[in-house]
């Protein structure tokens, strides 16, 4: 590695902990590992598998971590588990019958565990219809779930100008034109998800829609060129 390499590598690493400091020292992580941590994720190493090997004690019913390597110290090293899911939950059947490495993965990991039938949710509310939800909406909402709803076109959506987030998962939205026309000028429109419309099969652009919205962080699950603080918050609030 030359120096101009070398000190590309120092400065965003200076920049990483900036960003990440208090996160890593409230976890309390190892202060001899941030380094290792940090070309680890540049580099997208996965290789706890060349340390550690998966035990199946069927005696016991039961499955063990045991080092595969000589020895493994105490902060000697930090290993990376990469997410599977990015996709929301009522789209996990359909992910999984046309995603075979993400099922085979799947399958590795819930193969040791016991299974179990999952009780139904007392709690759990019916989903409104596309009537009772837009009845719902205010002037001040800024987050809209449009999922599934058969929606094709945007005409009639009552989008306010604090809007942050629309989802419109599994619709029928063919035009790009519909994206521009509604969308294009909300001003604090962060995140947007068009996963399962015909448009993003069909508008060889699409990739370009994100460029014109000033605001735009993430679209359809992915970060865009501007995402930065509130993109991170998002996709670790629930963490």
């Amino acid at each position: 590695m030359d120096i101009s390499t070398q000190q590309q590598e120092d400065e965003a690493f200076k920049k990483f902990m900036e960003f990440h400091e208090l996160q890593l020292y409230g976890i309390r992580f190892p202060k001899t590992l941030e380094r290792k941590l940090f070309d680890k994720l540049r580099q997208e190493v996965f290789d706890i598998g060349f340390k550690v090997k998966i035990m199946v004690d069927q005696e016991e019913d039961r499955v063990d971590l045991q080092c595969a390597a000589p020895s493994l110290k105490k902060d000697e090293d930090v290993f990376l588990v990469d997410h599977l899911w990015t996709f929301k939950q009522r789209d996990v059947l359909k992910v999984l019958k046309t995603n075979e490495k993400l099922l085979e993965r799947m399958l590795n990991i819930v193969k040791h565990s016991d299974k179990l039938d999952l009780p139904s949710n007392p709690y759990e509310k019916p989903r409104p219809s596309l009537q009772e939800y837009l009845a719902s909406l205010t002037p001040e909402t800024k987050e809209y779930d449009f999922d599934d709803y058969g929606i094709a076109s945007l005409a009639h959506l009552p989008f306010s100008p604090l809007t942050e987030q629309v989802s419109l998962f599994n619709n029928n939205i063919e035009n790009p034109g519909e994206i521009t026309s509604y969308l294009l000028d909300l001003p604090n429109l962060k995140a947007l998800w068009l996963n399962g419309n015909p448009v993003v099969d069909n508008c060889v652009n699409f990739n370009q829609i994100a460029e014109l919205m000033p605001a735009l962080e993430i679209i359809n699950s992915k970060l865009t060129a501007r995402a930065g603080a509130w993109a991170m918050l998002f996709y670790a609030k629930d963490q």
